[in-house]
């Protein structure tokens, strides 16, 4: 698919299912349609290369779902690709059981003004940005990223190549982790978690968060927060206070930042 626009569906712009492959090149919108800009579901692979889509003002704006993958491959020769979703009356994104969004390269992903979460991560599911990658959650109603039993990865084999998250101006928390979830920066990344109206990262329920290099400030209730039994490693982190966590169950924080823990 290449150059193409898509509006005012009855359900979903574009719909994938069963097994379908997709390279998408050139430009793409997907805008007010009646369920999903783009919908894939059970085992389809949609690939961008080169490509710039745009998803605004649908019910919701992408599902990635039933071990489905998005992958914009923005390596070698490959031209950067972006993705835009905002305005959609729910989530920008939502990627569940077993599936995955990969970030290869020069790939931007942006998750602006949508009225409930920007990225949605659910059931075993993942989100991975690799080497220069950029992912951006702004001005959401709800959390700028949810993830439950699932996880977040940014990986880089070159610091002139880092990867960028940002998350910030969201209604409820930057980053939310729930139910044995994982959120790892690694070492190299570039992340900055600010100004979200009810908390920068919350960590609930056995998840984990690796935090390096990272800056977290100005965000309301806590700038980080360790709950039920959850753990985290920090080094080398610009973070506004203390590390809160409850007192009900055991969380473990480590790292050069584990001294300024408050419980509450």
């Amino acid at each position: 698919m290449e150059n193409v626009a898509i509006s005012n569906s009855v359900v979903n712009g574009l719909d994938a299912n069963d097994g379908s492959r997709i390279l998408l090149k050139g430009t793409f919108s997907s805008t007010d349609n009646g369920v999903f800009g783009i919908n894939l579901n059970q085992d389809v692979s949609l690939t961008m290369r080169g490509a710039e889509a745009t998803l605004t003002g649908n019910t919701a704006g992408a599902q990635i779902a039933l071990r489905s993958s998005l992958v914009m491959d923005a390596v070698n020769q490959n031209l950067p690709s972006s993705l835009f979703t905002g305005s959609n009356d729910f989530f920008g994104i939502t990627v569940t059981s077993n599936s995955h969004l990969f970030l290869f390269g020069d790939a931007t992903v942006e998750a602006r003004n949508n009225g409930s979460n920007g990225i949605t991560i659910f059931t075993k599911s993942a989100v991975e940005v690799d080497r220069q990658g950029t992912l951006i959650c702004e001005g959401n109603t709800l959390d700028g990223i949810r993830a439950e039993d699932s996880s977040i990865n940014l990986f880089s084999i070159n610091l002139a190549t880092r990867p960028t998250l940002v998350s910030k101006n969201n209604g409820e928390a930057g980053i939310r982790l729930a139910k044995k979830s994982i959120f790892d920066t690694n070492s190299a990344a570039n992340t900055f978690i600010t100004d979200n109206i009810n908390g920068g990262i919350l960590v609930d329920n056995n998840s984990i968060v690796t935090l390096k290099s990272a800056t977290v400030k100005n965000n309301g209730y806590a700038n980080v927060y360790l709950s039920f039994g959850s753990n985290g490693d920090f080094e080398g982190n610009n973070i506004d206070g203390d590390i809160k966590c409850d007192s009900v169950l055991d969380n473990e924080i480590r790292g050069d930042e584990g001294n300024w823990c408050r419980r509450l």
